[in-house]
C-alpha cells in the first residue's frame, strides 16, 4: 500500500471527468473527479462531505476496465456539492497506474512513497 503526497506545488491542476463513488460507515455517494492537483483532488459529489473525514473511493477513469481503489481519503474542504480531497492509501497496483497516467499525459505531478 501507497501514501500519496504531492511534491510540485505550483503546478497546474489536470483536468478530469471520472466518475466515482465515495463512502464510509455513514454515507455513500456518486460523483465526479474534476482536477487533480498537487494539493487537492477536486470532487464534485452527491452526498454532502465535512472536512475531515474519511472516504473510500473508488475512481472510474475512461483508460481502465476495472476502477481505481482509494483506501483512505481525507476531506480537506467540503462546499455545497463540491470538497477536496488527499488521498491517504492507495494500494500499489492503482498508485503505479496514476504514477503512469500522469507521465504519459505529460502532466508534472509528481507522487512520492511515503
Amino acid at each position: 500500500m501507497a501514501s500519496l503526497k504531492a511534491h510540485h506545488p505550483d503546478a497546474p491542476p489536470l483536468i478530469l471527468q471520472w466518475p466515482l463513488l465515495y463512502a464510509n460507515k455513514v454515507l455513500v455517494g456518486q460523483g465526479t473527479l474534476l482536477t487533480v492537483s498537487q494539493r487537492e483532488w477536486q470532487v464534485a459529489g452527491t452526498m454532502p462531505v465535512q472536512r475531515g473525514m474519511a472516504l473510500k473511493v473508488w475512481i472510474s477513469p475512461a483508460h481502465r476496465d476495472d476502477s481505481l481503489y482509494v483506501r483512505e481519503a481525507r476531506v480537506l474542504w467540503a462546499g455545497a456539492n463540491e470538497f477536496g480531497l488527499e488521498l491517504r492509501h492507495v494500494d500499489l497496483p492503482d498508485h503505479q497506474w496514476l504514477i503512469s497516467f500522469f507521465r504519459e499525459c505529460g502532466h508534472s505531478i509528481r507522487w512520492l512513497d511515503v
